[in-house]
């Protein structure tokens, strides 16, 4: 499997250049203290367009919120 790739400067982008999938599409585990600096952007209250069951990154990659 090929490691996803997302347009530069979206969330997505952000969130795979933070936790570097493997060839699986398996990342590390992230916590929310890293959404800082350049990763603040990912940093969810109530929202998380970016990271929701029917989202593109999501569905793209294994992840579990």
């Amino acid at each position: 499997m090929e490691k996803p790739v997302f347009k530069e400067g979206t969330m997505s982008y952000l969130f795979v250049k933070l936790s570097q999938p493997d060839e699986n599409r398996v990342s590390r585990w992230i916590s929310k203290s890293e959404f800082v600096d350049e990763y603040a952007p990912l940093m969810f209250q109530n929202g998380a367009s970016w990271c929701r069951v029917e989202s593109t990154t999501i569905k793209v990659l294994l992840c579990r919120i």
